[in-house]
């Protein structure tokens, strides 16, 4: 099984990863720890005048999505520990199950 978070808050991913990875090392033994994924990039470069008219000016809008990955082998009793563990953390949370 895999784990993914992505967020926007780098500090928070951090703070969100090493609280994870001490509530599972008390579970699972073969933890390989984090994986740190690319950071994902985009831009949106748009006019500010929203008639047209005027000089022209624009706004650039930047966002990076800092992601991270956890792997590991466990019984489905323990993955639903570790989702119920990240419920509330404010990160996106996608868990894929290798079969």
């Amino acid at each position: 099984a895999e784990f993914h978070l992505s967020s926007t808050d780098k500090k928070l991913i951090e703070r969100v990863c090493q609280s994870f990875y001490d509530f599972a090392c008390i579970s699972v033994s073969d933890l390989k720890g984090v994986s740190r994924l690319p950071t994902l990039k985009g831009q949106i470069t748009t006019r500010k005048s929203p008639c047209g008219e005027g000089t022209n000016s624009w706004d650039r809008f930047r966002i990076s999505v800092h992601q991270r990955r956890f792997t590991f082998s466990v019984p489905r009793s323990v993955l639903e520990k570790f989702a119920n563990f990240l419920k509330g953390s404010n990160v996106d949370i996608t868990l894929k199950i290798k079969g």
